[in-house]
């Protein structure tokens, strides 16, 4: 995982990161199953107003089994 910060200005803050998970299972009852998960995200602070902070944010995850379709999500 990775997770960066910026202070573009003084009313402009970002955080911004990537995840990565593998998940591997070697079981004799459910077999041997790999999953992937992948996030991309960022999100923005506004404080334009004293007092108040203002947060919008994106996300997107991405999952990859071996046994199973993918499954892509956005949030």
């Amino acid at each position: 995982e990775g997770q960066f910060n910026s202070k573009l200005n003084d009313i402009l803050f970002l955080t911004y990161g990537i995840n990565t998970i593998a998940n591997i299972v070697e079981s004799i009852t459910y077999g041997n199953n790999s999953q992937y998960i992948y996030s991309v995200y960022t999100q923005a602070e506004i404080t334009a107003i004293d007092n108040l902070i203002t947060t919008i944010g994106l996300r997107f995850d991405s999952e990859n089994t071996v046994s199973a379709e993918s499954n892509n999500l956005f949030s």
